[in-house]
């Protein structure tokens, strides 16, 4: 499943947008050296915070309070080949501190870096600023952690895809050419944890934070592809077309609380929990050039508004599990979570915009139950069955920067010449797992494998469009079928060798589905049965294989990951071109990558110098890594997004004790 599913947490706090649910991982260069380890909890079900998720849950645990005084340096460069040349580089400057832990309780790390690429589609540049402050003290029964991180970027547009017949011809190219086409962000967050233990049993913790985000990205609009000024509120005369220079701004401002309380007994452990978050935002549109231009919008002052839109969301949970153990050989789970959201949206009118204002409120309840069966000391098995549920995103409800475009929702009835809105047309995603599985444990080898079978109801599935900020738009299918079997394996060879890796096979079909088609040539809708065919943008195998090995200073990795077709459109593998069968899929793609650390040891007393370095995409595989069918009155065509052919990159590390 796609990220918009998987909740992902930076140390319990959520990191997925609440009106998009996208993951915006850009917004936080570096942040990976901050990590100090990441929990995945996988399949369906409420984890954490109580969140509902559909492929499972990610937490990134930022670097706990140190024990160790150390200052640490990193210089990194690499670069992307094409076709054997070096067509653009990679840099990397970080500088990272910790005191330690104190004797009077404090303890205090920091970082700093700054990363730079030119990226491997041409101007697909990206550069980024990164800050990390975390203060901590530890006292007899209490942890208390405040942490201050984010970091500025720049980036140039390279989101859309190409069509085949322009990759055959470059594959680098980026359809975006204008040198101002930039995504400009910041969003830093302000986290404060606490963990108190009451005694031996009860262990309490508490989270408070704020993310504010803002930014713009700037877009320049082109005649030909259909950028009128009337869409603008620039002209009356929806026949003007013109090149324009246009800007998406937006600001975003989250506050949250999460709090459980943790009860532990000899064969049990319990926890009882909520959170809550307010969520509020403001975007709007302003044009800042255009080419052509009427009499009166001389007297428009630049940069000119063209349309505003505001939401706010509440989120409320509470959540209970409880896990005992029976007799040393069952194991039996439940967990049970409440989930209130509601959402407010008001769209200014202004113009062609007409303008509204809605609210949508959604209740679940979400059970999970499991047992697991210890054969033996190292075999055991389980069973699990779970129900989620996941609300549509804002853009599928509406689109509210496209002026013809009106909210997903029935209406019933008018009020003060303002649309009175009632349930949304897109209704929420609820999926019931089922899940067997069992797991086998020795000194050297490790196996698990785990079959599943997940029932759809309103599965929210690619219609086939693709919204003004080219995000493709979606639709429910009344019911769709996700199986398969996951399997995954740790293999000690020797003391200083290890294999590891998974493969999971997939069936994912539409069962019940009528599509809604616009046609834009009679200005009608039509139905298209699309029952039986596959899930778009689900592969049908994934697949990782790494070899590790460690021997004194030296450790040298290569990793493997493969992955199986992908259909990008209800056609399956072909569709009809003009009475002939054309290939559309993405095909199964196989790249793998080699990696080798080399610890020098000290160059002068209490310093540590490592060379690190690594080559993905090692064999130089050209694939497509996504693909989505793009329909409009003008275009009827598949788009594909190129993998990075082979790249580098090397990395000094000097440590100070």
């Amino acid at each position: 499943f796609d990220a918009r599913r998987t909740p992902v947490y930076i140390n319990g706090i959520p990191l997925n947008d609440p009106e998009d649910h996208a993951l915006y991982f850009f917004d936080l260069p570096d942040f990976a050296s901050t990590v100090d380890n990441i929990q995945v909890q996988r399949g369906v079900g409420n984890a954490l915070y109580g969140d509902a998720a559909f492929a499972g849950s990610i937490n990134m645990l930022t670097s706990p309070l140190s024990h160790d005084r150390e200052v640490l340096m990193e210089q990194g460069y690499g670069g992307f080949l094409s076709d054997g040349k070096q067509v653009g580089i990679m840099r990397k400057s970080a500088v990272r501190f910790s005191t330690g832990l104190m004797e009077n309780g404090w303890s205090l790390t920091g970082k700093w870096a700054r990363q730079y690429s030119d990226g491997y589609r041409k101007e697909s540049w990206y550069k980024g600023t990164s800050y990390f402050l975390s203060v901590g003290r530890l006292d007899p029964k209490m942890i208390t952690t405040i942490n201050i991180y984010g970091g500025p970027i720049k980036t140039h547009a390279s989101w859309w895809g190409i069509t085949r017949e322009t990759m055959a011809v470059n594959r680098r190219t980026n359809p975006y050419t204008y040198d101002d086409e930039s995504d400009n962000f910041n969003q830093p967050h302000f986290e404060f944890h606490n963990i108190f233990n009451l005694n031996d049993r009860v262990t309490l913790y508490n989270t408070l934070y704020y993310i504010r985000g803002t930014g713009y990205y700037e877009e320049y609009r082109y005649a030909d592809w259909g950028a009128r000024l009337y869409d603008y509120n620039l002209s009356d005369d929806p026949d003007i077309y013109s090149d324009l220079i246009r800007r998406k701004r937006g600001i975003k401002g989250q506050w949250g609380v999460n709090s459980q309380a943790e009860f532990c007994g000899a064969d049990s452990r319990s926890l009882i929990g909520g959170s809550y978050y307010f969520f509020e935002s403001e975007h709007w549109g302003e044009v800042i050039w255009a080419e052509e231009r009427e009499p009166s919008f001389l007297s428009y002052n630049i940069p000119f508004r063209y349309c505003e839109h505001f939401g706010k969301i509440h989120n409320l949970s509470f959540f209970g599990s409880h896990t005992h153990h029976i007799a040393g050989r069952w194991t039996l789970s439940g967990a049970l979570q409440m989930k209130y959201h509601h959402l407010n949206a008001h769209q200014t009118p202004m113009g062609i915009y007409s303008g509204h204002i809605y609210g949508v409120d959604w209740l679940f309840l979400s059970p999970r139950l499991g047992a697991a069966y210890a054969v033996n000391e190292k075999l055991s098995t389980f069973a699990g069955f779970a129900i989620s549920s996941h609300v549509p995103n804002d853009d599928m409800l509406d689109d509210t920067d496209d002026p013809a475009d009106r909210p997903r929702l029935e209406i019933i009835g008018e009020e003060n010449g303002m649309t009175k809105y009632g349930d949304p047309l897109v209704k929420p995603e609820r999926v019931y797992d089922f899940e067997l599985g069992a797991n086998y444990r020795n000194s050297n080898i490790s196996f698990d494998v785990n079959l599943y079978w997940m029932e759809h109801r309103h599965a929210i599935v690619p219609d086939g469009g693709v919204n003004d900020d080219g995000f493709p738009t979606f639709s429910n299918a009344e019911r769709a079928v996700h199986r398969g079997i996951e399997t995954a394996w740790v293999w000690k060879v020797r003391p200083h060798l290890k294999i590891e890796g998974n493969y999971s096979i997939n069936d994912n079909v539409v069962k019940e589905h009528s599509q809604p088609v616009y046609d834009y040539e009679n200005g009608t809708v039509y139905f298209v049965d699309r029952s039986g065919a596959p899930v778009p943008q689900f592969p049908k195998y994934l697949a990782n294989l790494a070899v590790e090995y460690d021997i004194g200073s030296t450790q040298l990795v290569y990793r493997l990951r493969s992955v199986g077709r992908q259909f990008p459109y209800f056609d399956g593998r072909y569709a009809d071109r003009g009475g002939e069968p054309v290939d559309v899929s993405i095909a199964p793609y196989t790249v793998s990558s080699i990696k080798a650390c080399l610890r020098l040891g000290s160059l002068l007393s209490g310093t540590d110098l490592t060379l690190e370095g690594r080559i993905d995409n090692l064999f130089n595989h050209k694939h497509e890594t996504f693909g989505v069918y793009y329909r409009d009155k003008w275009t009827d065509q598949y788009y594909y997004w190129p993998g990075a052919e082979r790249n580098w990159f090397v990395n000094l590390k000097l440590a100070v004790k």
